[in-house]
């Protein structure tokens, strides 16, 4: 294909897949048929509140500040960043969280 075609070519598919995307925001519907799955809407801080902490929720007094002065700022900064770490990965939130013993990692 000689590149004056392929420019074309690439023009006129862009713009089919523009159409389609402006055309899934505007109605919802597909111009290709397909379903439009609606994401649920995330929930809500007093939702979140209500179902207490679980395998994708965990609540922290403080990412930053110590309300015990025998445990340092820099322990509560690293526990929340290993805290973050284990939910973003997760086998490694299951690892952390079980010792050795009870769980093979």
């Amino acid at each position: 294909m000689e590149y004056d075609k392929f420019l074309v070519e690439r023009r006129r598919l862009i713009a089919k897949v523009i159409r389609a995307g402006y055309e899934k925001l505007a109605t919802g519907a597909s111009p290709f048929g397909d379903a439009v799955a609606v994401p649920p809407s995330p929930p809500t801080v007093a939702e979140l509140l209500a179902e207490a902490e679980n395998g994708q929720v965990e609540f922290k007094s403080s990412a930053r500040y110590s309300y015990r002065p025998d445990i340092p700022e820099a322990a509560i900064n690293e526990g929340v960043i290993k805290s973050v770490a284990a939910f973003l990965t997760p086998r490694a939130a299951r690892c952390s969280s079980v010792s050795a013993t009870t769980a093979r990692c």
